[in-house]
């Protein structure tokens, strides 16, 4: 029974209400009981009561039957009261609404909903959008929508992988369709964590039922049983399959090693074909086109799917932007999925190193060792024992020596070397001098160069006016056979050396510079005129009288690095192991080489955009590091950062300029700047800082695309949504198709904003009439004689 058992039927709580409520303030009345007890326990209240009536009525055998009846109201009335008593009774007043009930209109907004609807519009952006037929459909009924809403609460959502509110039927119009995958069952359980499905009364959903998580019917049913509520649904787009090749996915990893075989694998798709069919599939880099495959359809297969592979060997590292393409064919409506950017970071494998020596000795041997024992570098090296002029008393067959491969190396095979050194080698008697501008500009492009001194090296080797002067980070005095001084002396750190990853033997400057007190004095050095103005000093030899002479040096050079090291006795380190010079020797090389090279780790500045792959539309957030001179975390440093858009394909053209970006590093050295592309493409991120200088600059690629996912399927796919309507009450309904009459579920929900119950068991009347019913059945009995 409860608490508050509801007994009255709805014309007893009308008399109730009636009597009790005479300022007409309820509008529900009802006659409750608020005794709490059990249903069993009423039972036995009530089988006490036969007892006491059978009792009554056997005691009373000897009288007369007007008598025994009358005694035995008496006791009936008695009973009914103390049963009253029992149960207590009461009037329930209630102030209830009638609470309104969901109608949910679900418009889908993904990408597919942009294609046209006429099949007839080939590719030209004209004609009646899918989305625009969606909400034209919606306008059209909005009479009939005013009306339900009279009953219902109408509710308007956006959805594609998820569920979006709405406003109104204005603000659908706001936004364009851009979701990147479509889902039709879980926006559907999304609804219903927002309105439960005992407050629906109906549910439209407006799409091209194109799912792109491949739902089966069977999960469709589910979904919408477990909405309980009518889904009406209404397919927009054209009755037939359109006729499409799509790229359905791009296998490629986000970074390959430079020189080795590249796969990069096509996932094509074509629909709506009832010929066999072939198509031109190209591979481009930037503007170079690399390959071209062909793609061949049979519909009498029955798959709809074929791939396409790629390989090449990529020469140089660095990251490009990639475009697969597609030939479009006159009869294809939808052109977007024709064609898909990617991005691809081409690493080095092995650091390959040219090494050019003059002739053999204990600095190119220990120089020689180190590349060697480094599994991460492959060595090309030359010892110029021989030169164009020399004495031939053999038969070149008969020759053990090669004379230097200076074409092969220097005009054809240039490019593929990631640093060069020139250790203690002079270019005179091997008619290279027409090489050294090809030396230069590899520089220039981005390559890595090391000239060590010695006898044959800088002005001693003859190159004063060379191009190779003009890499170097200082002047270059007269060539002079006899530019080197002798003798022995301690390198000296510079300030910046303390801290430079070249120099850096210990990350704490005091340590470094005691180190470099340690290790064994070197002899002789190369002369060196004035330093030009990128140039970078990291150790010195100090001279009499004060003065001291460039011993390391470092500089930028266009896109690429440069490093002198005027001396060829560094190999006395290699030969202390007291000392653990040779430690040290070796890490001061390793060190060169990775800032030579360019490891993104040594870079004082850095940014990244998080990702290589970014969807349109998504916040790009662009995080910029940079570091001093002596590689720490620089605070306050200005920073630029060029967005460009990078073409790809036959009519790319130049990178185009998007936006810059400004802003200030905090603690840390870091910035964070954001932006939001308004189209699709691929984008390349070049940060600089005003504090380090313009030649300092790092840059990140990044692609901004539209999933193909959405359009792998462009054609609608009406029996997706019947399967949700057919599982329940729904209908699948035609454009123009009237909504006032379809299946709903009607408010039955109330809500009881007030409350009042009035007992009707504790009043003074109760226990007088229950009195006066106790003591006339006594005086009876007394006076006919019972006891």
């Amino acid at each position: 029974m409860g608490s508050s058992v509801m007994v009255s039927s709805v014309m007893v709580g009308e008399v109730l209400r009636a009597w009790l409520d005479t300022r007409g303030e309820f509008n529900q009345g009802a006659l409750v009981w608020l005794g709490g007890w059990s249903w069993w326990s009423a039972l036995l209240a009530l089988a006490l009561g036969l007892s006491a009536l059978v009792l009554a009525w056997r005691s009373g055998a000897r009288l007369a039957l007007k008598r025994r009846v009358s005694l035995l109201t008496l006791r009936l009335m008695s009973l009914v009261a103390l049963f009253v008593m029992f149960l207590q009774p009461a009037a329930r007043l209630e102030e209830v609404e009638r609470v309104k009930n969901h109608i949910a209109v679900l418009i889908d907004a993904s990408r597919s909903m942009a294609l046209p609807v006429d099949e007839q519009v080939k590719g030209t952006g004209e004609g009646e959008r899918r989305w625009d037929a969606a909400l034209g459909e919606l306008e059209a009924h909005r009479a009939e929508l005013d009306e339900l809403s009279r009953e219902h609460i109408l509710s308007f959502y956006r959805f594609d992988e998820h569920l979006s509110r709405v406003e109104s039927l204005e603000a659908l119009r706001l936004t364009p369709p851009n979701g990147e995958a479509t889902r039709l069952a879980p926006p559907l359980d999304e609804l219903l964590t927002r309105t439960p499905a005992s407050e629906l009364a109906s549910v439209f959903v407006l799409s091209d039922g194109i799912e792109t998580s491949q739902a089966d019917y069977a999960s469709l049913a589910r979904a919408s049983q477990r909405v309980s509520a009518p889904i009406h649904t209404l397919a927009v787009g054209p009755q037939e399959a359109l006729r499409d090749v799509s790229i359905v996915e791009v296998r490629a990893d986000d970074f390959a090693f430079a020189r080795n075989l590249v796969s990069v694998d096509v996932a094509l798709s074509a629909r709506g074909y009832t010929e066999p069919l072939t198509r031109h599939v190209t591979l481009w880099r930037g503007r170079e086109r690399l390959a071209q495959r062909l793609f061949t359809y049979d519909p009498q297969r029955g798959d709809h799917h074929e791939q396409v592979r790629f390989e090449f060997v990529p020469e140089e590292t660095g990251e490009e932007v990639y475009k697969i393409e597609v030939e479009v064919g006159a009869e294809e409506q939808v052109t977007l999925n024709n064609s898909a950017l990617f991005s691809m970071r081409v690493i080095r494998d092995k650091i390959r190193t040219l090494q050019v020596v003059g002739r053999p000795s204990w600095d190119v041997r220990s120089l020689r060792h180190h590349l060697q024992s480094n599994p991460n570098v492959e060595l090309i090296s030359f010892f110029i024992l021989r030169t164009n002029a020399s004495i031939e008393t053999a038969s070149p067959d008969e020759l053990s020596l090669i004379p230097f491969p200076t074409q092969e190396l220097f005009e054809e095979r240039l490019g593929s070397f990631d640093l060069m050194f020139f250790q203690d080698f002079t270019y005179r008697g091997y008619r290279m001098d027409r090489y050294l501008p090809f030396i230069r500009d590899y520089v220039r492009q981005g390559g890595a160069f090391v000239m060590i001194g010695g006898e044959q090296s800088m002005s001693a080797g003859g190159y004063t006016g060379t191009p190779i002067a003009d890499l170097l980070p200082f002047e270059l005095p007269p060539n002079n056979p006899k530019a080197f001084t002798l003798g022995d002396f301690q390198p000296t750190l510079s300030k910046l050396g303390e801290r430079h990853p070249v120099s850096a033997l210990s990350l704490v400057p005091e340590e470094n510079r005691a180190l470099w007190a340690s290790l064994p004095p070197l002899g002789g050095h190369n002369h060196a005129g004035r330093l030009k103005p990128k140039a970078q000093v990291l150790a010195w030899r100090e001279l009499e009288g004060g003065e001291r002479a460039p011993l390391l040096m470092v500089m930028p050079y266009g896109e690429g690095r440069v490093l002198t090291l005027n001396t060829d006795s560094l190999w006395r380190w290699s030969l202390e192991p007291k000392s653990e010079g040779a430690t040290h020797y070796h890490r001061l090389w390793a060190n060169a080489i990775r800032w030579l090279i360019r490891d993104p780790s040594l870079n004082p500045i850095k940014i990244s955009a998080g990702k290589e792959r970014i969807a349109l539309g998504q916040r790009v957030t662009l995080k910029v590091q940079v570091s001093d001179a002596s590689y720490q975390p620089l605070k306050g440093a200005e920073v630029s950062v060029l967005i460009e858009e990078v073409q790809a394909g036959e009519r790319a053209g130049e990178p185009v300029r998007v936006t810059a970006l400004r802003g200030v590093t905090e603690e840390g050295g870091e910035v964070s700047l954001t932006w939001v592309p308004e189209r699709a493409g691929a984008y390349r991120a070049k940060a600089t800082a005003a504090a380090l200088g313009a030649e300092l600059s790092a840059q990140d690629l990044f692609v901004v695309a539209q999933d193909p996912l959405e359009l792998r399927e462009i054609s609608p796919r009406r029996d997706l949504l019947g399967a949700l309507s057919s599982a329940g009450e729904g209908r699948a309904l035609k454009r123009g198709q009237a909504w006032r009459d379809l299946p709903r579920v009607q408010p039955n929900v109330s809500r009881v904003n007030r409350r009042v119950e009035v007992p009707l068991w504790s009043g003074m009347w109760l226990l007088v009439t229950l009195t006066l019913l106790l003591s006339v059945e006594w005086l009876l009995r007394r006076r006919w004689g019972l006891a």
